[in-house]
């Protein structure tokens, strides 16, 4: 968000800026010195022997003061352009001559704001070139392998540092994250693995983003050959002719088909191509007819002289398929959720389908950002009508548009369509205290809801500040731990929370200890209509006048209760009430002529 410049004058010099050196591959990492954020390659590595150096500041009042760039303690030159994007200032120094491989540049950069406050201190970071491949000295399991357990112990190891790492096994998946090293050389790993000719290749990436390669060969044989469908994935095809079929095998195979069952599966009905794992039937003609299913009939003769046979039933389904709506919850988020900004995006489809989304629009199906959750392109079973996952990656005060695509099981694609979501929590930080909690005359808990996720304290004073209980969790509800109060009287207790913002709301709350009961209630019966005090000429109600004191805490109400006061009846004829007016009618009385009744009452206080 940009800075507003008056209040730059008066916090120093305080922008972000980052430094970017162009490379092969860099993650990044943050570097707080003097109010000044800077962002550089972590590596401090680069494999282009004239990489620019970018200077991104976050704020476009910055003038650039100086700049230098060493060898060792020779200077070096450097053309320098700048050019404004998104509100930010961005300075671009390039080299005039090539970077000399393993050797250590210093590249240092100072600035001041349009008001002239310069920078507490200049900022640098040191880097060097790297033009050379690493070499893969060893890997393991060796070419040719040939293990009789799923489980395997893989090594591989380089010359120099590495710091990424690719196992990536054919028709299998990359393993690459399983590998651990102690000294960025020698890495290793256990894998475990389904039965099959195991093609691997093996790529590793040094600091700079040079990169190497190699590729064997391995067979795991616990069990018998397995035939799969590798297309279609989901065994529905969108066209009716024309369809090339992709059967896989574990282990190299000589495999036929047939669609017909009472057919021999070595028949000239159609061609089989392959590589001996995957195998391609393509039918009699440019592909096989599929209206509206066919049985598809596999055997294979694998590279053990065994015999192994497998079906699939393929349907034609030509459904594109639509997405009916698609909305985000909240569409506007106004608040921060565990510490992260959050909505919900539900779509919903006219079919079953996967569906993911992404940021930006146009995107093919395969390249967008990510799966709705529980949509698994593994699991047939996760295909389905409604979707729904949360995102916890937005920026407060930006738009943004989320677009989502939808795919069925014959691998159809949807019309793509987006939803709107907004941040801004610039709204109210709200903060209520709620004293007592819970409440006994001598034992109580403090309580403080707030309308967005905070860390709150409390105290009798702002010089003592408690945490306990869920005061010091982040939520919207945050209870104390029980307090007891040995004496009676007025008590003063402070709250503050933090918001999401950065910004503390303080709050103090005055309530009453009141350890006494109130005096006992006098009551007077009498009816406005009648002279006489304590007699009544109605049959339906009576005028009752209560009467009562608490000097700690006050009189909230009574409690009250009307019977017969006969010798011989003593019928209760109005159970139990409350009423916080001290003159009122109690009415729905059946009152018999003559007769004696009583009210009893006991006083209640705001304790």
């Amino acid at each position: 968000m940009r800075k507003n410049i008056g209040m730059a004058r008066l916090s120093g010099f305080s922008f972000l800026i980052v430094l970017i050196i162009l490379s092969a591959m860099f993650s990044m990492f943050s570097l707080k010195a003097s109010g000044l954020s800077v962002f550089i390659p972590q590596s401090n590595f680069t494999n282009q022997n004239q990489s620019p150096i970018y200077a991104i500041f976050s704020s476009d009042a910055v003038e650039l003061v100086n700049y230098s760039l060493f060898l060792g303690s020779q200077p070096k030159s450097m053309n320098v352009t700048s050019y404004l994007s998104d509100g930010r200032m961005i300075f671009v120094f390039r080299p005039l001559e090539p970077y000399i491989e393993n050797l250590v540049y210093n590249f240092t950069i100072f600035a001041r704001d349009f008001f002239g406050i310069p920078m507490t201190d200049p900022v640098e970071f040191l880097f060097q070139a790297d033009y050379t491949r690493p070499e893969i000295l060893e890997v393991k399991p060796s070419n040719g392998t040939l293990f009789s357990t799923s489980n395997i112990s893989a090594v591989v190891k380089a010359n120099e540092p590495i710091r990424k790492l690719s196992y990536n096994i054919y028709l299998d998946k990359d393993y690459g994250d399983l590998f651990v090293t102690s000294n960025q050389r020698d890495f290793t790993a256990n894998l475990n693995l389904s039965d099959g000719v195991k093609i691997t290749n093996i790529t590793v990436w040094d600091r700079a983003g040079n990169n190497a390669s190699v590729e064997n060969t391995f067979i795991v044989h616990t069990g018998p050959t397995r035939i799969f469908l590798i297309y279609p994935p989901y065994n529905e095809v969108p066209t009716k002719t024309n369809n090339i079929i992709q059967i896989g095998t574990n282990f190299y195979a000589d495999c036929r088909y047939s669609i017909n069952k009472s057919e021999p599966y070595n028949s000239s009905t159609g061609t089989v191509t392959s590589d001996g794992l995957v195998h391609k039937i393509v039918g009699t003609g440019s592909g096989i007819t599929i209206d509206p299913a066919i049985e598809l009939y596999v055997v294979c003769l694998d590279m053990f002289n065994e015999m192994v046979n497998n079906s699939f039933r393929i349907t034609y389904n030509p459904t594109v398929p639509v997405i009916n709506n698609v909305f985000a919850d909240p569409q506007v988020i106004t608040e921060y959720t565990n510490g992260k900004l959050v909505s919900t995006i539900i779509a919903n489809t006219s079919v079953a389908t996967l569906c993911k989304y992404d940021f930006s629009p146009n995107k093919v199906f395969e390249s967008m950002l990510s799966y709705f959750a529980g949509d698994n392109p593994e699991d047939a079973g996760s295909f389905k009508t409604l979707h729904s996952t949360v995102i916890d990656t937005f920026i407060d005060n930006r738009s943004y548009t989320i677009y989502v695509k939808c795919r069925t099981k014959a691998l159809l694609d949807s019309t793509e369509k987006s939803v709107q979501v907004r941040t801004d929590t610039s709204g109210n930080n709200t903060m209520a205290i709620i004293v007592p909690a819970d409440y006994n005359p001598d034992l109580m808990t403090m309580e403080v809801r707030t309308n967005r996720d905070t860390t709150c304290e409390y105290g009798p004073s702002m010089a003592t500040w408690l945490t306990d209980g869920t005061f010091g969790v982040l939520g919207k509800i945050h209870r104390s731990q029980t307090i007891y109060f040995d004496n009676a009287g007025t008590y003063t207790y402070y709250f503050r929370c933090r918001f999401p913002s950065g910004e503390y709301v303080l709050k103090n709350k005055t309530f009453v200890v009141d350890k006494t009961e109130p005096e006992t209630p006098l009551i007077n019966i009498s009816d406005p209509e009648s002279r006489l005090l304590n007699y009544t000429w109605r049959t339906d109600k009576i005028h009752a006048v209560f009467s009562s004191n608490d000097n700690e805490s006050g009189i909230k109400g009574f409690n009250y209760t009307v019977m017969r006061a006969d010798f011989s009846n003593t019928t209760t004829i109005k159970d139990w009430a409350f009423t916080e007016s001290n003159s009122l009618w109690i009415d729905n009385l059946t009152l018999v002529n003559g007769s004696r009744y009583k009210v009893k009452a006991y006083a209640v206080n705001k304790a």
